[in-house]
């Protein structure tokens, strides 16, 4: 990063002071110092937007599911309870190790939270700060990161929003906000570990605190306490040692990054779990591969690009970083860093495998165009050295383009548009959202005195944080033996086994999150038992306990409430309100209650006319009426709304094939499989609209996708055959 002439390391100058003198610096010819003093504003004006829109994706409603458990943990721990060693939380492995590597995050949060107040309003209040905070820290991180290179107004521009776009899924107060920060500074110190002139290298260098190497050391002995992600720590130092060339030649480097190696490898021994905390990540990995199939029970495990009815921005945008870093590294050919594009193309692979690391990815592809550049010219500098003087105005305007996006960006995150169209809960402003955890079912089961608490993944944090008793699982993936997560498997899969599950737990009381369609099969399992009876439900979670003969409580009173509520307030817009509405019609839905889900969800259209989910399922009760002139313009709608979404397409399909409209029926069907291609609905109606089109051709390669994804559809294998 930084080349000094001693061997200690200088923080210097601030490059954004540096960069914009730079900029400004006035030359013999007329026509540059005007120029360079706009480059200056708009780079400045850049940063500026920049900021902005990243507070305002960090000003978003609290929706992380595991923030209770962090809460509760590091309450446990200020109470002097100690650093957790085994998995306390949990009945069915209470005694498994639990490698807390979150410790000292948990003790951020619940001590953040004890400031604000003991309300789940003021705690909530005060961890937004906290938040904002520390999101805002890893903004200038990157920034700064980003100004060593002196880029372009333009390209800053770029990268900034490009890079916001796939980071801001992950801008949720979770360990890995930190971690994404102490990142982009351990780099920034072993880049500058291994640029410090001279053949020598020690220990000392790597543990003193005013060398670049001993604070890579403090730093990762810090990020150890904070996040498991520091395991990277020592992959940077071996990844800098093979490929970053710049730091000299081989052996020079490698003397160095051996002794900034063995210091962060001690540093990970450095943990709660003592010498067992290093070997974190391979524990972590035996977990992923010895159980059942992990991203099929937790949703933030599934593929990038096998999210479904979700993120379609952000899904466009992780092609565009692939195009854009691409680009820009050919332009920049042999300039280009091989360390840091390393580093890019091992975090996408990371990405592309699970949308956890999405963030991770984000930081990676703004470190590719970050640091203190190579010397030397580029293929870009050759072939634009002809026209670059002409074609200089093409960057103002380029500026001022990235500007308006930015500004029609940061006002659909104002309004909840961009929120809805991605599909996602969160919304713009202050508080809890409301369809994420179930705050009602928790606090009844605390004051019931429940012990044994079977849950799903998405209500662990909160039963556990109300003190309602241990749970089966709380979704941490190494806590847990993987004869615990196939448990897990067949409880969710409802049924005979969920119900013998229950028995063999002795479980006093179950608590799901019933927004998640995962939930569905364990809610009808308990609803037809007579053995259960529901305790209390709110928008986000309903509890079932063992039948006492007394009369089944009223908790349909909440949604009843919510029609009150949406009803004095109608023709007023209101997210929040229209989310809640949602979750208590798909609740209700499965207990047979149609006509309040239907008030609910028309209520909710006027409330919130341009809501996808709401229109959508809004269209699915006039479907299965019949009324398909009444449905078809909500689906077309809410697929309108949702880019990413195919069942929309699917019932609007459904809908014009039984108005007689077959040609558009097709098309809508064929739209929906190339949002989806993993859609068995659309496929196969698809292959029925085409077979009475005459396409026999088209209806064939339909049906044969549609028995790739459903092999044993008998029905389906008789109408292929009559082909």
């Amino acid at each position: 990063m930084c080349q000094t002439t001693s061997g200690r390391f200088p923080f210097g100058r601030d490059p954004v002071v540096a960069y914009l003198e730079a900029m400004s610096e006035t030359t013999p010819q007329p026509p540059r110092p005007a120029r360079n003093r706009l480059r200056a504003g708009m780079f400045a004006a850049t940063l500026l937007i920049l900021g902005l829109v990243g507070a305002a994706l960090l000003w978003h409603s609290t929706g992380d599911l595991d923030l209770l458990l962090h809460d509760r943990t590091g309450q446990d721990i200020l109470a002097g309870g100690g650093i957790p060693r085994s998995n306390g939380y949990a009945f069915t492995a209470p005694d498994h190790p639990w490698q807390d590597h979150e410790w000292l995050f948990q003790v951020a949060v619940a001590a953040s939270g004890d400031l604000g107040g003991q309300s789940a309003a003021t705690r909530e209040r005060a961890w937004r700060w906290l938040r904002l905070g520390l999101g805002l820290a890893l903004l200038v991180a990157l920034g700064r990161d980003l100004i060593l290179s002196r880029p372009a107004p333009w390209l800053l521009g770029l990268v900034g929003l490009v890079g916001l776009s796939l980071l801001w899924t992950r801008l949720t107060l979770r360990p890995e906000l930190v971690s994404y920060t102490l990142l982009v500074l351990v780099l920034g110190r072993v880049e500058a570990a291994l640029r410090v002139p001279g053949d020598g290298a020690s220990w000392r260098e790597a543990v003193d605190p005013r060398r670049p190497a001993g604070q890579a050391t403090w730093l990762t002995l810090f990020w150890y306490q904070v996040h498991g992600f520091a395991a990277l720590a020592p992959l940077l130092w071996l990844l800098a040692a093979v490929f970053d060339i710049d730091a000299g030649p081989w052996p020079r480097r490698g003397r160095r990054a051996t002794w900034g190696l063995g210091a962060a490898l001690v540093a990970g021994m450095v943990t709660p779990a003592g010498p067992a905390g290093l070997l974190y990540p391979l524990h972590v990995l035996r977990q992923a591969g010895a159980g059942p199939d992990l991203p099929r029970l937790i949703s933030e495990l599934v593929p990038l690009f096998a999210t479904e009815g979700s993120l379609a921005t952000t899904l466009i945008m992780a092609r565009v970083s692939a195009a854009v870093g691409l680009v820009w590294i050919a332009w920049n050919w042999p300039r280009v860093s091989w360390f840091r594009l390393v580093l890019w193309v091992l975090a996408a692979v990371a990405a592309w495998q699970g949308q956890r690391n999405l963030g991770l990815y984000a930081v990676c592809f703004a470190l590719l165009f970050g640091g203190t550049p190579r010397a030397g010219s580029h293929l870009g500098d050759r072939l634009a050295h002809r026209w670059r003087r002409r074609a200089w105005p093409l960057g103002p305007a380029t500026t001022l383009g990235l500007w308006i996006v930015a500004g029609l960006w940061l006002g659909s995150l104002a309004s909840d548009r961009f929120y809805l169209g991605e599909g996602v809960a969160r919304r713009f402003g202050a508080g809890l959202t409301p369809a994420n955890y179930p705050i009602e079912p928790g606090r009844q089961l605390a004051e019931r005195g429940s012990s044994r608490v079977a849950v799903t993944v998405d209500a662990a944090s909160t039963v556990i944080h109300a003190r309602a008793g241990q749970v089966n699982i709380d979704g941490r993936t190494e806590a847990y033996p993987a004869e615990i997560w196939r448990r897990y498997q067949e409880f969710k899969a409802g049924g005979p086994g969920c119900l013998r599950l229950l028995g063999g737990w002795q479980a006093d009381a179950v608590c799901v999150v019933h927004r998640n369609p995962a939930a569905r099969a364990i809610v009808l399992t308990l609803r037809d038992d007579p053995r259960w009876q529901v305790l209390a439900a709110d928008a986000a979670g309903i509890a079932f306990v063992p039948t006492t003969g007394a009369p089944e409580i009223a908790w349909r009173d909440g949604a009843r409430d919510l029609r009150d509520r949406l009803s004095r307030g109608a023709g007023d817009r209101d997210v929040r309100l229209a989310d809640e509405a949602v979750a208590w019609a798909g609740l209700l839905g499965q207990f047979d209650d149609p006509p309040l889900a239907e008030d609910l969800l028309r209520l909710a259209e006027q409330a919130c006319p341009d809501h996808p989910v709401v229109l959508h399922n809004l269209g699915n009760l006039l479907l299965a009426r019949g009324e398909f002139t009444t449905a078809l313009p909500r689906f077309e709608a809410a697929a309108r709304l949702n880019r990413n979404a195919a069942p929309p397409l699917v019932n609007a399909g459904t809908c014009l094939f039984n108005l007689g409209r077959r040609t558009a029926a097709a098309r809508a069907f064929a739209a929906a499989v190339r949002r989806d291609p993993g859609n068995f609905e659309g496929w196969a109606n698809l292959a029925e609209t085409r077979r009475q089109l005459g396409d026999r051709e088209g209806a064939a390669e339909a049906y044969r996708r549609a028995l790739a994804l459903h092999p044993d559809d008998r029905r389906l294998q008789e109408r292929a055959r009559t082909l």
